[in-house]
């Protein structure tokens, strides 16, 4: 899997990426630090784990 080091960078601006976890266990986000990217894109959707986000963000792939 992939760790924060292999984080792409934002495929609209080129900038940096961010992974965060909410307050609640499995409830994980990528998105750009200029506020223009972020993944999942609905807001009541996460991805259950760091690496899963990671993963999703570089791929930029759909959530299921």
């Amino acid at each position: 899997m992939s760790s924060n080091y292999d984080l792409k960078l934002c495929p609209w601006c080129g900038g940096q990426i961010k992974v965060e976890n909410f307050s609640f266990k499995h409830a994980w986000t990528a998105s750009c630090i200029e506020g223009c990217f972020s993944m999942p894109a609905e807001p009541d959707e996460y991805f259950s784990s760091k690496e899963k986000a990671i993963e999703a963000c570089n791929k930029r792939v759909e959530v299921k």
